[in-house]
């Protein structure tokens, strides 16, 4: 694994991190604060795919245990969310 400078160890990082921005390996990489490799290939799976927000969130194998995580987590937030509405309805139609 390529030594990544965190956000907060560049000039760009420090703004960025104040707009709550994540920098993807392939910024830094465009950047030339990694290496160019990283322009086209995810630094976690290893595969010839940019690490894009997308690959993050949808594809990258070293990011599913994580994405299942968070997942589960939206999901209990929804059905939280549709059981309060309907009981809100309920007490709006006595």
């Amino acid at each position: 694994m390529p030594n990544v400078p965190s956000i907060a160890d560049t000039e760009a990082g420090t703004s960025c991190n104040c707009m709550e921005t994540y920098w993807t390996a392939r910024r830094y990489a465009k950047s030339g604060f990694i290496e160019n490799r990283f322009i086209e290939e995810c630094p976690f799976c290893r595969n010839i795919a940019p690490e894009t927000i997308e690959h993050i969130l949808l594809e990258c194998s070293r990011w599913q245990a994580l994405r299942a995580d968070i997942l589960a987590q939206y999901i209990n937030i929804y059905r939280a969310q549709v059981a309060k509405n309907h009981h809100y309805c309920q007490l709006q139609s006595q």
